[in-house]
């Protein structure tokens, strides 16, 4: 499998609190230090991901391989 995508990295200026509702988007925007464009580069461990399940591709991070660093 070879596949990338295109990402935004958000850097937080500090944690966000736990919150009964969904944070909305100008308090968020609000306590973002940075935000970036990123790229992920995309992967897997297993051959089929397609058909092992949702626990198993959890497990693996959402096929996840790698970022691309910050500069």
């Amino acid at each position: 499998m070879r596949v990338i995508e295109s990402e935004y990295a958000f850097r937080f200026a500090r944690d966000l609190p736990p919150a009964a509702q969904p944070l909305d988007r100008e308090r968020n925007r609000r306590r973002a230090r940075r935000s970036d464009a990123r790229i992920e580069i995309v992967d897997s461990r297993f051959h089929s991901w397609t058909t092992i399940g949702a626990n198993l591709l959890i497990a693996d991070n959402g096929s996840h391989g790698a970022w691309s660093k910050a500069r």
